[in-house]
């Protein structure tokens, strides 16, 4: 777990979201890094739940977290789903004893380097909107999957902001939103990974990264992206639609 400034940095990351230029993505983003960073690890994803009860992967730190989180929602078995069901938080410190009943999912998770894997419900009282799936190659300790539930409850006050949820499930226009947004983000992913010879995470954390020193939206900088622009490109944001 990180220190204690660090930890207190990602708290106050979740109350600073809460304003009027929130933006979905970003603070999506930023619950999964900074979750792997309270863990200690690299792999988190975090799925949401729309009005309808269908699932959608919305933000992951790695490709493999991505992949693992997609399989989960296809196939609807893995720590994700049973979390989401149970309303809380679900583990299974050691995939290779072949006890966690997810036959589906427990070969693919070791294949990927992970024994250990968590899901944390982002819920406020009796709402619970989605999930943070955490990827480890070792047990976590108590501490950290604590510091990491109450985190993930402070997030979910974020996204429970009345523009967001309605009752307790992500409004179906903002979550459209923030996948057309995400399939966006992949496709600029890819085509710096190409354009740079880098490997598909660090071309998202390039990505981010320049969005924040620049104070555009990571969307906005995808768009720029696949417009073709130079990148790193300082120029004014455009109108994105």
């Amino acid at each position: 777990m990180k220190g204690r400034r660090g930890v207190h940095r990602a708290f106050v990351e979740m109350a600073d979201t809460v304003t009027s230029d929130f933006d979905l993505i970003e603070f999506l983003d930023t619950v999964v890094h900074r979750s792997a960073e309270l863990l200690g690890i690299a792999d988190c994803g975090l799925v949401l739940e729309d009005e309808a009860g269908e699932l959608s992967l919305i933000a992951a730190s790695t490709e493999r977290a991505r992949q693992l989180e997609l399989l989960q929602v296809g196939k609807g078995v893995g720590p994700c789903p049973d979390c989401l069901h149970s309303g809380s938080l679900v583990q299974h410190a050691d995939l290779a004893t072949g006890t966690s009943g997810w036959s589906e999912f427990t070969p693919e998770a070791l294949a990927s380097g992970f024994s250990a894997v968590y899901a944390v419900p982002l819920r406020h009282r009796q709402r619970i909107i989605g999930v943070i799936n955490a990827f480890s190659p070792a047990a976590l300790d108590g501490d950290s999957l604590e510091v990491w539930q109450s985190f993930a409850e402070v997030a979910a006050i974020g996204l429970l902001h009345e523009r967001i949820v309605r009752h307790g499930k992500i409004v179906n226009g903002q979550l459209q939103e923030a996948l057309n947004s995400r399939v966006l983000i992949e496709q600029a992913k890819g085509v710096l990974a190409e354009r740079m010879s880098i490997p598909v995470d660090d071309a998202f954390s390039a990505l981010r990264g320049d969005a924040r020193k620049n104070r555009h939206t990571v969307r906005e900088l995808a768009v720029r992206v696949l417009r073709g622009h130079a990148f790193p490109d300082n120029t004014p944001s455009p109108d994105v639609p």
